[in-house]
């Protein structure tokens, strides 16, 4: 006998040989086993790489910073940002101009914030160029430490990484805990352009979340429009003393 599928012909398979009731128990068993282990694994795999550490009496509190790690954070300060090329070369004149390295700034405002905030903050840093990678994972604030030399990819996808920063804000706010999401770059973003105004204002909606954006305060235009507060897009040159003032608010 044969059985048409499709244009292909195959022979019918015989008929199963009937089981006893031991074997059925066992199968069956087995069966529930297996899918007990696979279930446990998907379970595994579902958790993500930032699941918020649980206190035994209150949320966590959190601070994440994206830093812009593009090979334009090795110049320096004072060049604006048409200035320097759009391709990267290690021997271009312009990374000896005078003056203080983006780079340099972007550390001095991360540690101005990290010496603002309480012991127990927990810091999450995510180095971006032209992708988001996670470097620290819930450092507490007293022991918090900043990588100093930034990685020399080219690209700088600020919207993939503004978006990668929401999205574990909100994983973190869910619990309870409250969340302060700083943004460090000199801007020019030659990613993907992204609509986040809705993520933003998600966020924001919660109560329990500050976003701030810190670099060339002419750069960071397009977060206004996201729903980003003017107040918390800020010059890095000169804005020490109102950074400061402003973690400890948006901590307290």
């Amino acid at each position: 006998v044969t059985v048409e599928l499709v244009g292909y012909a195959q022979k019918a398979a015989p008929a199963p040989k009937r089981k006893t009731a031991a074997a059925v128990k066992y199968s069956t068993a087995k069966d529930s086993a297996a899918a007990n282990k696979r279930t446990a694994a998907k379970a595994a795999e579902d958790v993500p790489a930032t699941t918020p550490l649980k206190d035994a009496t209150s949320p966590r509190a959190h601070v994440i910073f994206l830093v812009d790690r593009s090979p334009s954070m090795l110049y320096s300060a004072s060049l604006s940002n048409s200035e320097i090329p759009m391709q990267f070369y290690s021997s271009d004149p312009r990374l000896k101009a005078p003056g203080v390295k983006r780079y340099e700034l972007a550390q001095q405002q991360i540690n101005t914030i990290a010496a603002a905030l309480a012991p127990g903050y927990l810091i999450d840093v995510y180095d971006f160029d032209g992708a988001a990678k996670l470097v620290q994972l819930q450092q507490p604030a007293k022991d918090f430490k900043l990588g100093e030399q930034p990685t020399l990819c080219n690209g700088t996808a600020i919207y993939h990484a503004l978006d990668k920063g929401l999205t574990v804000a909100l994983g973190y706010v869910q619990t309870g805990a409250s969340v302060l999401l700083y943004m460090l770059t000199d801007g020019d973003n030659n990613g993907p352009v992204v609509d986040l105004s809705a993520k933003v204002k998600q966020l924001l909606a919660t109560g329990k979340a500050t976003i701030a954006a810190i670099g060339p305060k002419s750069a960071l235009g397009f977060l206004a429009p996201m729903g980003v507060p003017d107040g918390c897009i800020l010059d890095w040159q000169g804005s020490g003393d109102a950074l400061k003032a402003a973690t400890v608010k948006a901590a307290a």
